[in-house]
């Protein structure tokens, strides 16, 4: 009985030894500043992130408050995927779990003046809406070397994609103040020619894309436990699309009544392979704790 807790106890006190020396390799690299506070993430902790682009666009349209001229983001190529979340979990201080989502929408409604009609010397209005959205998701594994607040980082993700829509590529809705009728087949409109088909929607195809992310970047720690880094990457990804469909309504004059009709037209899918800034962002902030 004794022997078994003895060799019990040797077995803990080596397991302890083992698991100190494990914690000592991994705070060997760690950085202090003046106030002895650690500057870098190590294992057991979480990190997370926004997209700081948003933040640049902010401030740049601030110091351009009065001016006539439009503000324009020089990193703004990676805005399309919207803010991103970015969180991490470190296995140890060179190596971190880390997942990411991003989401970008938008909604608008327009209004135009048109002539009513209906009543001589009134305007009304048309409308149009439109719409587009963006998730994007990663989850990969990161690995970390560098020297002192510097940290390069590397590493892959596994991607996930859903679009519908872009900022050049809308969905519309219409809306006509003038309705066709048989009394006034080709009535005013704000946006299309009087008389010619005018659309009731634009639906653009939806997009759904699956790849993985190989990516390298930089890391620099401006204080203990916060840092601001960017990434680039090479991105392979197969996206499948879905079809595009276009409604219009005109007055059939043979037929005597609104003829409606609808376009689809066969996107199909394609595999997309591109070396550029990928959806990590190029630029971020991470806080650790």
């Amino acid at each position: 009985m004794i022997e078994r807790i003895f060799f019990a106890a040797m077995i803990l006190l080596g397991t302890q030894n083992i698991f100190a020396q494990n914690s000592d390799n991994q705070n060997s690299d760690q950085l202090f500043n003046k106030k002895g506070k650690a500057m870098l993430p190590v294992a057991g902790e979480f990190g997370i992130g926004l997209n700081a682009l948003p933040f640049v666009d902010l401030f740049g349209e601030l110091i351009r408050f009065n001016s006539a001229n439009r503000f324009i983001n020089p990193l703004s190529f990676e805005a399309p995927d919207g803010q991103q979340l970015f969180l991490k979990y470190f296995r140890n201080s060179k190596t971190a779990y880390r997942a990411r989502i991003g989401v970008a929408y938008h909604y608008n409604t327009e209004s135009f003046p048109v002539a009513d009609d209906y009543n001589t010397g009134f305007t009304t209005t048309d409308k149009r809406s439109e719409n587009y959205t963006m998730i994007v998701t990663g989850i990969g594994l990161e690995k970390r070397k560098g020297l002192g607040r510097i940290q390069g980082i590397f590493g892959a993700e596994l991607n996930l994609m859903y679009r519908n829509g872009t900022p050049t590529l809308m969905n519309y809705k219409y809306t006509y103040a003038n309705p066709i009728t048989a009394e006034n087949t080709a009535p005013s409109t704000a946006l299309f020619l009087d008389g010619t088909p005018r659309p009731l929607f634009e639906k653009t195809f939806s997009s759904i894309g699956m790849g993985a992310t190989g990516f390298f970047g930089l890391e620099f720690f401006v204080a203990p436990k916060i840092s601001l880094g960017g990434e680039m990457g090479l991105k392979l990804m197969y996206i499948y699309n879905t079809n595009s469909k276009t409604k219009t309504e005109a007055w059939g004059t043979a037929e005597g009544y609104i003829i409606e009709r609808q376009t689809t037209i066969d996107q199909g899918g394609q595999f997309d392979a591109s070396v550029n800034f990928n959806s990590n962002g190029v630029l971020f902030v991470m806080f650790y704790f």
